[in-house]
């Protein structure tokens, strides 16, 4: 009875109890426009601290606390470039379209206060016309190995704007529901055109 008994309680034990992401990412954005319109996104992850000394263990080789281009380059291969297989955890629509992201540029890895944090850009180019253009990014693992979540304070903000009018809304995109439906990512959206 005692083991039927536990067969059942884990059986019917909440999905969530058991959950368990290995890394956890504190996500800010920068929308970045140029005299054309949309030029991409650049994005900068800040890691747990956890995950942080493991990096800085493996990676900072002379010990002096930070990240020297070597180091950064044998980091960008060993531990980044593997995540192009998963569209760098990276969900962009143009328009209602899928937008497929090529490559990244401009990668960095620092170290602030024993924390790393990760800088890259993704090209997304969007020219801005007489009416809105929409365009949609949302960051999240699906897997729920790496839990992505926007930064507490300015999680995003909008660059070069002069030329455009923007809108933009954050919202819970429930379509993209990920571990059984449990965890609904939040997608920024931003509406923009040529400015008059």
């Amino acid at each position: 009875m005692r083991y039927l008994f536990l067969i059942i309680v884990l059986l019917f034990m909440p999905i969530t109890s058991v959950a368990h992401p290995h890394v956890f990412i504190d996500n800010r954005v920068s929308v970045l426009f140029n005299d054309k319109g949309l030029a991409g996104f650049k994005l900068e992850w800040t890691f747990d601290e956890m995950f942080s000394s493991t990096i800085i263990q493996d990676f900072d080789l002379n010990l002096d606390g930070k990240f020297n281009e070597k180091e950064i380059k044998k980091m960008e291969s060993v531990t980044f470039s593997n995540l192009k297989k998963y569209d760098w955890f990276t969900y962009i629509t143009i328009n209602g379209k899928q937008f497929k992201i090529k490559d990244i540029n401009g990668f960095y890895a620092g170290i602030d206060s024993g924390v790393v944090f990760y800088e890259f850009f993704l090209p997304c180019e969007v020219t801005a016309a007489e009416r809105n253009r929409e365009v949609k990014i949302a960051i999240f693992d699906p897997t729920y190995f790496v839990q992505i979540l926007w930064a507490s304070e300015n999680p995003f903000c909008f660059k070069d704007t002069s030329n455009i009018m923007l809108s933009y809304e954050v919202f819970e995109e429930e379509e993209n529901s990920y571990y059984y439906g449990q965890i609904i990512p939040e997608a920024l959206k931003v509406k923009f055109r040529k400015k008059e």
